[in-house]
């Protein structure tokens, strides 16, 4: 408690506002009734509150509007904010489509064979060169069906995300299995 009562001790207390206490000579000017309606109660201090205000308590000189120029500034800028901030979404959801079409056949590598998580993210990177325009667009499509189950409260995702993930798992297996038939249907060379 002694600590509290130093600060106060300490804090200056704020300027008395002698501009409205000249306004009220007596106790009786508080509270007058006016004529029109016995119980209204007149104020003098009823001038500072206004309209425009919401009833908040005003000083008698108005507050200056800012200059049109400057809320035409404001509104800009905040335009080009929102403009830049959704055009970063829209860069990074582009950036995310191309990146998950590279490494669309890791997982599948990594159930398929027998090789590590790298050598899988590299053998997906080379063999998504191949045809990569329509490997982009079965990515997104499997994207889309997969967004499609999130606007139904995430419970559509139990039924999409296995549907998206089969059209990877299909495409992994014309891509990879086709090429891997043709190398074991080919006979031996003989020397």
């Amino acid at each position: 408690m002694a600590f509290f009562a130093a600060i106060a001790a300490v804090t200056p207390s704020p300027p008395f506002d002698q501009q409205y206490m000249n306004r009220v000579e007596s106790v009786d000017e508080l509270a007058t009734t006016t004529e029109e309606t016995p119980d209204e109660v007149h104020l003098p201090m009823e001038d500072a509150l206004s309209d425009e205000t919401d009833g908040a308590l005003r000083s008698p000189q108005q507050v200056e509007e800012p200059p049109p120029l400057f809320i035409f500034l404001a509104m800009c800028a905040v335009l080009l904010f929102y403009a830049l901030f959704f055009l970063a979404i829209i860069l990074a959801w582009v950036w995310q489509l191309w990146f998950t079409t590279r490494v669309m056949f890791v997982y599948p590598l990594l159930a398929d064979r027998d090789i590590g998580f790298v050598e899988s993210v590299r053998y997906s990177w080379r063999e998504s060169r191949v045809r990569f325009w329509e490997l982009l667009l079965l990515n997104l499509a499997a994207q889309i069906i997969s967004m499609a189950g999130m606007y139904f409260m995430y419970v559509g995702m139990l039924f999409t995300i296995p549907i998206g993930l089969t059209i990877v798992a299909a495409v992994y297996e014309d891509r990879f299995t086709a090429a891997d038939r043709v190398d074991e249907d080919e006979p031996p060379a003989e020397e």
